[in-house]
């Protein structure tokens, strides 16, 4: 699935996400519960373009969140010298 991005700080940082944290200690987060990866997007809000989020089922769309509602955690990644 395609989606829009480029509009948003959000959508067009290409660092992979991991996982997504609710204020309500609920947690998403890739390789566990079937989630295989968090894709960051952009959709049309009343004045500008809003960052959401996607997670994905395989390539199955299974959940779309507002960025404003959770906090977006990077993989971390190991840089060697």
């Amino acid at each position: 699935m395609r989606l829009p991005k480029g509009h948003t700080e959000l959508s067009r940082d290409d660092r992979p996400i991991q996982a997504l944290y609710w204020p309500n200690d609920e947690t998403v987060e890739v390789g566990k519960h079937g989630c295989t990866r968090i894709e960051a997007y952009d959709e049309c809000g009343s004045m500008s373009h809003v960052p959401w989020l996607a997670v994905f089922h395989d390539d199955h769309l299974n959940m779309r969140v507002p960025a404003d509602h959770v906090e977006v955690v990077y993989t971390r990644i190991k840089v060697t010298p």
